[in-house]
């Protein structure tokens, strides 16, 4: 599989790449008024052969469906049309009229404590866009207690969707009464696994000397730097990173002497504890929002961090909970002066490095036609992913935001296809993926200028991208934008693909009601040796759009990426083949 980098979404010409990123081959075809009222169903290639196929459903009746099948030759030269009549088991997505499946949700009260329901999830078969439309149904709540008879306060946790399970992270209280210890809740930690039916699978206790707070939580993708097309189905439960701090909440006298004594601990998806590791942060108020998994199991921590080392976490950050949607409108007075990156490797720190907010503006790149120069200021940049190249190399993606004012964008009613949910075309996010954070709710955003951060294999600072995005539209403020990069052939160079967003379209035909986002890819090119990108290259000329669902052909291996998509009414297929030189 071609090494592909997700990114949670330059200077003068002087030291630019030579070669700038191109199309290499790029046609387009006609298909049937049918097929453009239907949907895209399944794709087969076969290079050895010369083959791809693309099926699109046209009509179902009853128990049958009617196909057309397209068939080219890998340069995207038409070969034929195959009508066929099949029956419905046949659709890719088709699972059954309905199906449901149970689940559960966690919570916290208005008190914090730590609160469980049982869900579950009713799909229904909709052939006029060809995907399950879903419904969640909430059943009855559970408030589970420890072994003293008392609530668990509730910190952070997340969903594994394949299997039903959740795991928390929690704290346990202490009754009131005499003798009882009031920061017990913040020094003994559990981490808990609930399977779908609420029975508690596994308790792991995290036990401290002193008061804690859980500064984030975040999955530890174990395919490290592995292709997104790996199958996902043989480690669906990943392991858990967490970053505790010590805190001030019962007085000096109770607390760690040292502000800057953090602890970093992972456990399975068993919630058994695999590492612990205590270390010495630079600074005292550490705002880690995010981890990366490397290929051979080592994890980067990294965040923005203050200047100080007698200042309390809880000082900076006064909840418990470490959930996005509480911790950011806090952190709007946090002044961050560095930003801190460590990395964990067998157990023990490999290194931890303190970049001062400062260096961004001077180690800012930009592509060379860009007036425009968007710098880290440490404070209101969402991190969307994190990559890890072969060289040792790490790229941190996100972008910068305001608080929205206003409601969510709107996308009609809820649907999904049996193959996961969201907004297609991976513009919700990269939520569940490798090293994002785990919460319950998101505050809403406006996002604005895409940046990456490039750090060589000790945790040094090489360069920070800023971009400005070329698209500013209600559409792409309200989401964040998909970021991919792409290894070249000779390894010394990243292709950098920005899916710019120009707008919706709502969908006509047995898609009618479904709404299908306008994004086309830019792309630029980054040296690895001097960290310096050319301008972007937009591709499909305005005209083309990438396909909501399948975007990229599975097909070119290390040597090309192929995008895929349609003009805005549909009716015409766009094949784009981009070399990895």
């Amino acid at each position: 599989m071609r090494p592909t980098f997700y990114l949670l979404p330059a200077l003068l010409l002087a030291a630019v790449p030579a070669s700038a990123q191109k199309l290499a081959l790029e046609k387009t075809h006609n298909v049937s008024g049918k097929a453009k009222r239907g949907f895209l169903d399944d794709v087969q290639v076969n290079e050895a052969a010369d083959k791809l196929d693309l099926t699109f459903v046209t009509k179902s009746t009853n128990r049958k469906v009617k196909f057309e099948t397209y068939h080219f030759d890998t340069k995207f030269n038409f070969q034929s049309m195959e009508e066929s009549e099949q029956p419905v088991e046949r659709v890719k997505r088709y699972k059954g009229d309905q199906y449901d499946v149970p689940g559960v949700t966690v919570e916290p009260n208005m008190m914090g404590t730590l609160v469980l329901r049982r869900k579950q999830a009713h799909y229904t078969w909709d052939w006029f866009w060809g995907g399950y439309n879903k419904k969640i149904g909430i059943l009855e709540k559970v408030k589970p207690r420890g072994d003293n008879g008392s609530y668990y306060q509730y910190a952070a946790h997340t969903e594994y969707d394949q299997t039903g399970n959740v795991v928390v992270i929690t704290s346990a209280k202490d009754k009131l009464g005499k003798g009882a210890d009031m920061l017990r809740m913040y020094k003994e930690y559990h981490v808990l696994k609930f399977n779908k039916d609420l029975d508690l699978v596994s308790d792991t206790p995290l036990r401290f000397d002193t008061p804690q707070f859980v500064v984030e939580a975040a999955k530890l993708d174990p395919r490290g730097d592995r292709d997104e097309d790996a199958d996902d189905s043989a480690d669906p439960e990943y392991d858990l990173g967490i970053v505790f701090a010590p805190v001030n909440v019962g007085g000096k006298k109770f607390a760690d002497p040292k502000a800057t004594n953090y602890t970093y601990i992972r456990v399975g998806a068993d919630t058994k504890q695999k590492e612990r590791v205590s270390f010495q942060s630079p600074n005292s108020v550490w705002l880690v929002n995010g981890m990366a998994t490397f290929a051979d199991g080592s994890v980067a921590v990294f965040g923005p961090a203050n200047d100080k080392q007698d200042d309390y976490f809880n000082e900076a950050i006064p909840n418990q909970i470490a959930s996005s949607s509480i911790r950011e409108p806090l952190a709007e007075k946090f002044k961050a002066k560095n930003f801190e990156l460590l990395k964990i490797k067998d157990g023990a720190v490999s290194f931890i490095n303190n970049t001062p907010v400062d260096d961004f503006e001077k180690k800012l790149q930009t592509p060379p036609t860009q007036k425009r120069t968007p710098e880290y200021t440490g404070k209101r940049f969402k991190v969307t992913s994190s990559a890890v190249l072969p060289n040792g190399d790490l790229l941190i993606g996100g972008q910068s935001f305001t608080f929205q004012r206003g409601g969510a964008l709107g996308i009609g009613k809820p649907q999904t296809v049996s193959s996961g949910g969201g907004l297609v075309g991976g513009l919700t996010g990269l939520a569940g993926k490798g090293g994002t954070s785990m919460g319950t709710t998101e505050n809403l955003k406006d996002y604005k200028d895409v940046m990456m951060f490039h750090f060589d294999a000790t945790g040094n600072l090489r360069a920070q991208y800023g971009v400005r995005r070329q698209e500013n539209n209600k559409y792409s403020e309200q989401n964040p934008n998909t970021q991919k990069t792409y290894l070249s052939q000779d390894g010394r160079h990243v292709y950098w693909m920005i899916g710019e967003i120009s707008g919706l379209r709502e969908q006509g035909g047995m898609e009618s009601g479904t709404l299908k986002v306008l994004y086309y890819p830019a792309v630029t090119k980054i040296d690895l040796a001097s960290a310096k990108l050319t301008s972007f290259v937009k591709f499909g000329n305005e005209q083309f759009f990438l396909n909501n669902s399948l975007p990229e052909l599975p097909m070119g291996n290390h040597n090309t990426i192929v995008y895929f998509g349609e003009n805005k009414s549909g009716k015409t297929m766009w094949f784009g083949q981009m070399p990895l030189e």
